[in-house]
């Protein structure tokens, strides 16, 4: 994602939940567009802002070279979800 540029992003989103002791949290997000998805970034702000946790993100379904893309993320047991999505994609 290196080469990403500002113009060919398609789609942003702030996923946030709230921890709550002994539980994982869960939440997805979605894009389904013309262009053909080039790059994903799911940023962990938590894990940046603490140094650990904050939980994964993978893809569940299309990603890059599709047009549509589903994102999932766990948060770790008890913590909380701040993930930063971007998606980059242009017309072919």
């Amino acid at each position: 994602c290196k080469n990403a540029k500002g113009s060919d992003m398609v789609y942003h989103e702030i996923i946030t939940k709230t921890d709550i002791p002994l539980l994982k949290r869960n939440a997805t997000s979605s894009w389904y567009g013309d262009e053909k998805i080039y790059c994903v970034q799911a940023i962990n702000e938590y894990n940046k802002k603490y140094g650990e946790g904050g939980g994964k993100a993978f893809i569940k379904k299309g990603g890059v070279g599709h047009n549509y893309i589903t994102l999932e993320m766990h948060s770790d047991k008890g913590g909380p979800l701040f993930f930063l999505i971007f998606i980059y994609a242009k017309r072919e």
